[in-house]
C-alpha cells in the first residue's frame, strides 16, 4: 500500500475507468456522513462495472466468479448525501488467477 503522501498526489487521470455514484440519505450514518459498510458497496460496484462493460463478465451465465477477497480504503475528507462521488479504478497487478486494483 502506498503512504498517505503518495495517495493524495494522485489524480482523476491516474484512474482509467470510471463510475459515478450519487449517495443516498440511507447511506449516511448517525454521524452524518458516509457509514463504513457503504465503501464495500462501492469497490463491489465499481469492480463488477468493470468486468461487465470492459471484460465481457455476465454474472448471470458466466462460469467464472470472482471475488474482492481484500479491501483497504484510506479516507483523507468525510462524504455524505447528498454528494455525488467520481470513483476511479485501474489495475495494478495482473496474476493468473488474480487481480488487484486500486
Amino acid at each position: 500500500m502506498s503512504s498517505s503522501t503518495d495517495l493524495r498526489c494522485r489524480r482523476r487521470g491516474d484512474y482509467p475507468f470510471h463510475l459515478t455514484y450519487r449517495t443516498r440519505w440511507s447511506d449516511n450514518d448517525m454521524y452524518a456522513h458516509l457509514n463504513n459498510s457503504v465503501y464495500g458497496h462501492l469497490f463491489d460496484s465499481i469492480i463488477n462495472a468493470y468486468l461487465i462493460t470492459r471484460c465481457g463478465l455476465h454474472p448471470p451465465t458466466s462460469p467464472r466468479i470472482f471475488l474482492a477477497v481484500s479491501t483497504t480504503a484510506a479516507f483523507f475528507a468525510p462524504v455524505a448525501f447528498p454528494a455525488v462521488v467520481d470513483l476511479g479504478l485501474r489495475v495494478t497487478k495482473l496474476g493468473t488467477s488474480s487481480v488487484t486494483y486500486e
